[in-house]
């Protein structure tokens, strides 16, 4: 979004110096007209509304095509797993006062991907439990609607 932001910002500012002499915006004294400042905000709040708008209107139509797809229990097999792990710090600025030390906050996202008997891979996010419950190799039921996962139940491994 930034690089449709700064683009904007200097068109603004090349339009409402081409009529003034070099430097008269830049003099002591001198301020940047209201209208352009008006204008500026303005431009900022759309491309800010026309985003989040984008960004509603995409899940509401993924959500829409989910709901919309069968429920389809396949047979697969855990071919990969995988974690990733984000965090960060905090030190509860601005209130220094209350004497807390700085502490780390972490997000773990547990990733299990699948291979179907068509030998179609996909992977989808799982709940911790879910992931320790599963191993790679593990053979059984995936049951998915569009692109959201709905489980996983294994086959017994025969007895040797």
């Amino acid at each position: 979004m930034v690089w449709i932001i700064i683009p904007i910002v200097f068109l603004v500012a090349g339009v409402a110096m081409a009529g003034a002499e070099p430097g008269a915006l830049t003099r002591a004294g001198q301020s940047v007209p209201d209208w352009l400042l008006i204008l500026l905000f303005l431009l900022v709040a759309g491309l800010i509304v026309w985003r989040l708008g984008d960004l509603i209107s995409k899940a509401v139509e993924r959500y829409q095509f989910n709901m919309s797809q069968p429920l389809l229990a396949v047979s697969a097999r855990v071919v990969v797993k995988r974690f990733e792990v984000s965090g960060d710090w905090h030190n509860d600025w601005p209130v220094p006062s209350l004497n807390r030390q700085p502490y780390l906050s972490t997000k773990t996202r547990y990733y299990v991907t699948f291979e179907l008997e068509d030998g179609e891979r996909v992977a989808y996010s799982v709940s911790g439990s879910e992931y320790g419950m599963l191993t790679e190799g593990d053979q059984g039921t995936l049951s998915r609607q569009g692109s959201w996962y709905k489980g996983f139940v294994r086959r017994p491994k025969p007895a040797a």
